[in-house]
């Protein structure tokens, strides 16, 4: 069955006229403070983000992927990222799904079940790794 095989993108990858990957930021909020990035210490308050109703509207358009990637912000800050997932699944049926997290809160990773049950071949969750660089540069004291 090819409805997740990567063998379906061969068309787009040798034409060329769609997107295979899309980098979806599904927040701008985040609960580190690192000093590189744009979305350094950002709260609700500061804009509003995409509600579901509205990405259900936006996933349909975007086309089958072959890579689907969480970003922002923190994902997992979203808690209807379940649910989130679960509307690309449905319309862009993505091969490989990555979540980019700072890992400050692995309970809160674990936890947030963002791939939502659904069938991948690939589904990461990758963070940056707790090195005393990366506590420097995130703005906590680290362990």
């Amino acid at each position: 069955m090819m409805r997740h095989s990567p063998l379906r993108h061969a068309g787009a990858l040798l034409w060329k006229r769609r997107p295979l990957h899309l980098t979806f930021f599904v927040t701008r909020r985040c609960d580190a403070r690192c000093d590189f990035c744009f979305s350094r210490g950002r709260t609700a308050a500061e804009g509003p983000e995409l509600s579901v109703a509205e990405i259900a509207r936006l996933a349909p358009t975007v086309g089958p992927l072959l890579w689907l990637s969480y970003s922002g912000g923190e994902p997992t800050l979203r808690e209807d990222l379940p649910e989130i997932t679960a509307i690309f699944a449905r319309h862009c049926r993505p091969v490989i799904v990555l979540l980019s997290t700072n890992g400050l809160d692995p309970q809160r990773t674990a936890s947030s079940r963002w791939t939502a049950r659904r069938r991948f071949t690939t589904a990461c969750a990758a963070y940056p790794g707790h090195t005393p660089a990366f506590w420097r540069a995130s703005g906590y004291c680290g362990s």
